[in-house]
């Protein structure tokens, strides 16, 4: 075993028993875990496997998010759930490319981060486990590829200048080809096409910046998904040393700062807190009998009309 290897070990099997055993009692019951993609996922399955044959589990269902993740699940004998009828995830384990200091993730280099959003998405809480080499200041300090999207086939070139019109001079949006023996481009689980986003100065990006980088992302008709993970969905991190040593970071986002001692995620990092903008004097029309008021909802801003003396 190499010493990264022993890294992501030690993280993997520390997260499922601070998660999956103590975390939900010891005889867990009627329980839906994530399992997430990744070569570090293969000790959490491992360990569950291993926990669930010894009847140290119970009444589990284990949810894939890839093809590896459902060969492992079904490998260590555990029982297969689906999304589609288990969506309610208690804990969900998962692997990433980077993590910066505000636990925002970089995930997708096995182009398996469509469906593993879709679980982190809908887990009560996301524990995501890698060595210490995964551990960044910044994005793009440890993952030099860039953020990973995934698009539908035909949308791809339309996609990449969309985006290369919205983002800095100087930033890359490349089809991701395969390294394998296979010719031509990377094809997800799902079928879709991947392009690997580098964007210039994302060093300087501020987690406000990079939501809404996200955002526009995700506007363009034909995008699917991104590898950007937001610090929000995060409920902690593990990295694990060749020593053995697990450093553990829980996170909450609270006003742009780290809070260690929250175990929930707060629901407004998910679906910001609508904020109310009081209207100027000059927005009231007493001649029309109208008052104008304006709120915002994420990147978005809205403007309703009341008329005055109507309910």
């Amino acid at each position: 075993m190499t010493s990264q290897d022993a890294g992501k070990k030690a993280a993997a099997e520390k997260a499922v028993l601070d998660n999956i055993t103590s975390d939900m009692g010891l005889y867990t019951q009627n329980k839906t875990i994530g399992i997430g993609s990744g070569s570090t996922i293969v000790y959490a399955c491992e360990l569950i496997g291993k926990l669930w044959n010894e009847k140290k589990l119970t009444k589990i269902k284990c949810v894939a998010t890839s093809f590896q993740s459902e060969e492992l699940v079904l490998k260590s004998r555990l029982p297969l759930g689906n999304l589609k009828e288990d969506y309610n995830i208690d804990v969900a384990i998962d692997g990433a490319d980077e993590v910066d200091e505000s636990l925002n993730c970089i995930k997708g280099g096995g182009a398996c981060h469509v469906k593993e959003k879709m679980v982190a998405y809908n887990a009560k809480k996301v524990v995501i486990v890698a060595d210490s080499s995964k551990q960044a200041k910044h994005l793009g300090q440890v993952w030099k590829k860039g953020i990973p999207i995934a698009v539908l086939a035909e949308s791809r070139n339309y996609v990449r200048h969309r985006i290369l019109a919205h983002v800095q001079q100087g930033s890359t949006c490349e089809l991701r080809m395969s390294t394998s023996n296979k010719a031509g481009p990377v094809v997800t689980d799902e079928g879709l096409l991947m392009l690997d986003l580098q964007i210039a100065n994302i060093r300087d990006y501020t987690n406000a910046q990079l939501h809404q980088l996200d955002t526009l992302l995700h506007g363009i008709p034909g995008v699917v998904g991104t590898g950007f993970f937001s610090h929000s969905l995060i409920h902690s991190v593990y990295f694990g040393f060749p020593d053995g040593r697990v450093l553990v970071l829980q996170a909450q986002s609270k006003q742009g700062s780290l809070v260690t001692t929250v175990d929930e995620k707060i629901p407004e990092a998910r679906f910001p807190e609508r904020q109310y903008l009081p209207p100027p004097s000059s927005s009231t029309d007493h001649n029309n009998k109208s008052k104008t008021f304006r709120y915002k909802h994420g990147s978005l801003v809205f403007t309703l009309v009341k008329l005055l003396g109507v309910g």
